[in-house]
């Protein structure tokens, strides 16, 4: 059976495969050096993370920018379309060497399908372990803090009162730290809570201590000290 990318070769497009030659043309380093960038680039939430990702990537690998982004959007195709729980590095080298997608003297690509599939093998175990702890509970997905200055008015307008005659005047401000915990699903996704400085001091160290305890649960796991 071939890899679930490959399944639907029949239904390539002829821009897949045009990109697909775009590709084999670069030379050996430009194609090496798109792998750390790609990884960073499917590991994003937003298009607009992708997108600022490859325009670093243009500019870090040089060249021709469109040959440069021609070549990333088939490697992230091959990447999406990837069953990270069935397919494997070897499977993939054997369906482009039956489809003859890389001629057979063609050793630099060659090498570069295998160098490629084993890094997206390693990335989609990453993808199964990452699916494996969230399985249970809503995941974090983003945090903000801000600072509001709330104003303490000497004398606050009561209820009933006569509004015409109202001076209020400001004795004081106090500064307040407004928290936001974004979750990656469940209703609500945001949770927004309001702390002082001491509650922020305890927080962090409740927040330092989970760090540590995780450290002992994959030390005990590993046998060595893992960050």
């Amino acid at each position: 059976m071939r890899t679930r990318v490959f399944r639907r070769y029949a239904e390539f497009s002829q821009d897949l495969m045009d990109d697909l030659a775009v590709l084999w043309k670069l030379p050996s380093p430009q194609k090496k050096a798109l792998l750390p960038h790609l990884l960073k680039i499917v590991r994003t939430h937003t298009s607009h993370e992708a997108d600022e990702l490859r325009a670093k990537a243009v500019d870090a690998v040089g060249g021709h920018a469109a040959d440069i982004l021609r070549a990333l959007k088939v490697l992230e195709f091959f990447y999406v379309e990837w069953d990270p729980t069935f397919d494997t590095a070897d499977a993939f080298r054997r369906d482009i060497d039956e489809l003859k997608l890389v001629p057979e003297k063609d050793k630099d690509n060659r090498r570069f399908v295998i160098e490629y599939a084993r890094e997206i093998e390693k990335e989609n175990k990453r993808r199964i372990q990452r699916a494996a702890a969230n399985r249970q509970l809503p995941s974090f997905k983003a945090v903000s803090a801000t600072i509001d200055m709330r104003a303490v008015i000497d004398q606050p307008f009561k209820l009933g009162g006569d509004i015409s005659e109202y001076m209020p005047t400001c004795g004081a401000v106090v500064p307040v730290v407004v928290i936001s915990v974004l979750r990656d699903s469940g209703d609500p996704t945001d949770f927004i809570f309001q702390c002082e400085a001491d509650n922020l001091r305890l927080l962090i160290d409740y927040l330092t201590s989970a760090l540590a305890d995780l450290d002992a649960a994959k030390r005990y796991v590993t046998g060595r000290r893992v960050r």
